[in-house]
């Protein structure tokens, strides 16, 4: 009986030491993980960035052929711009307002502001090409566009522009007849510019 008594103490301890370094065991995986209560995280906005930059290119954008502008959003829906650039008649100066209804990175607005700066116009009259050439050495004009728009969640955009701007002041200085001949530009049958114009934006929006 003694012989059966130590063996069967001998294997309880031998299955007690086992448990105990098996809960001991390092490597041994938790059975029930701690789980985070932080939630996951919300997804940023790309148009909640406040200041940008951005560079346009096109055909008599309210910035010329190419120009540059500073761009502030005092809430996503809202942008403020201000820049210039060169026309194909010289320098030109443009600021104004962007109603945007973005989606996600994407968005579509409305744009419309003032620019300014020296013009040439040729108005023809007949189809033979026949007509007056005008020059303002400083006009301003009004412009107003639909434009489609990209944002990437780092900053960089895209804007896609389409619109017209048309003449609000400015006095001619020079007026010229075909020939070379001099012209008188109040006269009745002169029409005001107007004319389209499309453009490219890009930019980026930083992160304040």
């Amino acid at each position: 009986m003694t012989t059966r008594r130590l063996t069967a103490l001998a294997l309880l301890a031998g299955l007690l030491c086992a448990s105990t370094a098996y809960a001991q065991d390092p490597d041994q995986e938790d059975p029930e993980p701690e789980v985070s209560d932080a939630g996951p995280e919300e997804p940023t906005n790309p148009y909640e960035r406040m200041l940008g930059v951005s560079v346009t290119g096109g055909l008599d954008t309210p910035f010329g052929v190419v120009g540059a502008a500073l761009e502030f959003a005092p809430v996503e829906f809202l942008n403020i711009y201000a820049g210039g650039g060169v026309s194909r008649s010289g320098p030109r100066v443009a600021g104004g307002v962007q109603l945007r209804f973005p989606v996600h990175g994407a968005a579509m607005g409305i744009m419309t502001g003032v620019a300014g700066g020296p013009m040439d116009w040729d108005s023809h009259f007949d189809d033979n090409g026949d007509g007056l050439h005008r020059y303002w050495e400083f006009a301003m004009f009004i412009h107003a566009a639909f434009f489609l728009e990209y944002r990437w969640d780092i900053g960089i955009f895209g804007r896609l522009q389409l619109g017209a701007e048309a003449l609000i002041a400015g006095d001619v200085t020079e007026c010229r007849a075909p020939g070379d001949a001099a012209c008188d530009p109040a006269r009745d049958d002169l029409l005001s510019p107007i004319r389209a114009w499309a453009g490219l934006s890009i930019g980026y929006a930083f992160e304040l």
